[in-house]
């Protein structure tokens, strides 16, 4: 149940990355286009840009506290069952993980975007 517990961890803190990525490659600019667009999506667009610092502040606490959270239940795990140097091993691990499927979701939101 803790596999789980850290998987979700790593999973929200590395989609939260790439919404603050993608929001930052989009850029104040065309955001700003988008909502005097009037479309669909220009409602969403005004709110964002509303409170442009508020969003990615919220976005990175949400990222470490997701992040935090996995690593303290690997090495609490592994501590109570391998060991100090298996936990310290696991949570250089879920780093790369993180590192990884932030890369990931960065680049399909990138393209996404671009079209």
């Amino acid at each position: 149940m803790i596999e789980l517990g850290i998987g979700a961890g790593v999973l929200v803190a590395a989609a939260l990355s790439a919404v603050d990525q993608g929001l930052n490659h989009l850029g104040e600019a065309h955001l700003s286009a988008i909502a005097d667009e009037g479309g669909s999506r220009a409602k969403e667009a005004a709110r964002v840009l509303s409170a442009w610092e508020s969003v990615h502040a919220r976005l990175l606490v949400g990222r470490v506290v997701c992040f935090s959270a996995a690593v303290a239940l690997a090495v609490h795990a592994r501590v109570f069952g391998d060991g100090l140097v298996a936990s310290l091993l696991l949570s250089f691990s879920l780093a790369l993980t993180y590192g990884g499927l932030t890369a990931i979701a960065v680049a399909m939101l990138r393209r996404a975007a671009a079209s």
